[in-house]
């Protein structure tokens, strides 16, 4: 009998353990409520509470705590920008009332005079504006709505500065926290969901391995602007010697390509991985970048490309272009076409490695 209940136990325990571990460890929501309010202020003190008594140690825990701030951060800018547009939605109404309201002063007090049909009633009715006490009273009320709007604006122009100090320490918060998952070691999932959104039955997870693929993107974009700088460098450099070789150059040229290519396919991975994938975003575009890529490195790997029209036989290279360019090389080629008596067999040092036609 024991040994039944312990199986039963361990079975209920058992089935449970995909719903606690599909439970998310933030959930957002797209509507702003008290509740709401109240239930991001208990998890920030949540998290807060754990850095402190952890040390801001490099654990576990603690990086899911710095995580979760972070992503606070976003939810406490949206709760900001909901109260910001409640707080100047009674504004814009009294400026629009405002406006309105001078509209017609102009509606009924101006407008019939512009709209006399003979110089005589235009002047009476102007003389009539003036002396039977409406224009005192149209522009009392005029100024009046002007100020009232000043004032509106006034107030807004304080509700924007409000919101972007606000939004200044969310994003020096944002950044804090951030930098410290990225500068950890220790592994993690932080999964949090939106509710209220089409992405509301999705957990997005973000993980050790997210900022790991991050920081290997950053080592390989360094690699890759060190070598395209040194390739061009030395492009710059050998382009005004006689017989200068730009092959160094190109190798250079040609490794910062490769780390292209070896970063566009660790964006690929980032972008089809959590927290991206739920967006099922469309990485063609990178597939079709890395076969230009390819094609230029092998181009500067020396393929030769058949010229128009194929029957005739002619082919080009274009990395002879680049080896034949320093000090006026392609100009003495060109000269030296017309001395060697314009031969068909001519090769323009290699960039036309068959010759070419008169």
């Amino acid at each position: 009998m024991k040994t039944s209940i312990k199986i039963t136990i361990f079975l209920m325990i058992f089935g449970c353990l995909p719903l606690i571990a599909q439970t998310p460890d933030l959930e957002l929501q797209k509507e702003i409520t008290p509740g709401y309010i109240i239930y991001l202020a208990g998890r920030e003190f949540q998290y807060l509470s754990q850095i402190v008594f952890s040390g801001d140690a490099d654990d576990t825990p603690t990086m899911k705590a710095h995580m979760g701030l972070a992503i606070l951060q976003i939810a406490w800018t949206h709760v900001r920008g909901d109260t910001f547009v409640t707080d100047i939605e009674p504004l814009i109404d009294d400026i629009g009332e405002n406006f309105d309201s001078i509209g017609c002063r102009f509606e009924n007090d101006i407008v019939p005079i512009l709209e006399s049909e003979s110089q005589s009633e235009f002047f009476d009715l102007l003389v009539d504006f003036f002396e039977s006490g409406t224009y005192p009273a149209f522009r009392d009320s005029v100024s009046e709505y002007c100020f009232n709007i000043g004032d509106d604006f006034e107030e807004i122009g304080d509700e924007i500065d409000e919101f972007g100090r606000k939004l200044d320490a969310y994003s020096e918060l944002f950044g804090n926290h951030w930098d410290a998952v990225a500068e950890g070691t220790a592994d993690f999932e932080f999964s949090f969901t939106i509710i209220g959104s089409k992405y509301e039955d999705t957990v997005f997870i973000f993980s050790r391995h997210f900022f790991d693929m991050i920081d290997i993107v950053e080592n390989i974009g360094e690699n890759m602007g060190e070598s395209f700088d040194d390739g061009f460098s030395w492009m710059d450099s050998v382009m005004v010697e006689p017989g200068g070789d730009v092959m160094p150059g190109i190798t250079s040229i040609r490794r910062g390509l490769c780390y292209m290519d070896e970063m566009l396919d660790t964006i690929q991975v980032i972008l089809t991985d959590q927290p991206f994938a739920p967006f099922e975003i469309d990485v063609s575009g990178i597939d079709s970048l890395q076969e230009v890529v390819s094609e230029i490195d092998t181009m500067l790997g020396g393929k030769e490309y058949t010229l128009e029209p194929e029957d005739e036989g002619k082919v080009i290279k274009p990395l002879a272009i680049f080896q034949n360019m320093p000090d006026d090389g392609l100009w003495e080629l060109y000269e030296d076409f017309y001395c060697y008596g314009e031969s068909e067999t001519y090769t323009f040092g290699e960039i036309f490695p068959l010759g070419v036609t008169q």
